[in-house]
């Protein structure tokens, strides 16, 4: 039990600490699941989000479900005039998500 207590307490610091050093873009949470969009193209098809479009682009692998409150950074040279949507980079992956903004919270 003391060892699964440190691995929990070890993954949130190296959470926290990423979110904390956004080397690109500012520190944020995403605000309960998401899909993720890899392309601002996929976004705006995915949107408004139907079960069927979510089905069909997650099987495609076009789609990604984020956990909630999943540490990122908001990249703010997204390339598009867009205020709905934000890219975000997640940590540990090499993939950025594009997700509706009013699901990304400020990061501490």
């Amino acid at each position: 039990m003391k060892g699964f207590l440190l691995m929990i307490v070890a993954a949130i610091c190296s959470q926290n600490s990423h979110a904390a050093n956004c080397t690109r873009g500012t520190p944020v949470h995403v605000r309960g699941d998401v899909p993720g969009a890899i392309s601002y193209d996929i976004y705006r098809q995915l949107h408004p989000v139907t079960v069927e479009k979510l089905a069909k682009m997650t099987a495609s692998q076009q789609v990604t479900l984020l956990s909630a409150n999943v540490l990122a950074c908001e990249l703010s040279d997204d390339g598009v005039d867009d205020p709905s949507a934000v890219l975000l980079g997640i940590p540990g992956g090499s993939m950025n998500y594009w997700v509706p903004a009013r699901q990304v919270q400020r990061g501490d």
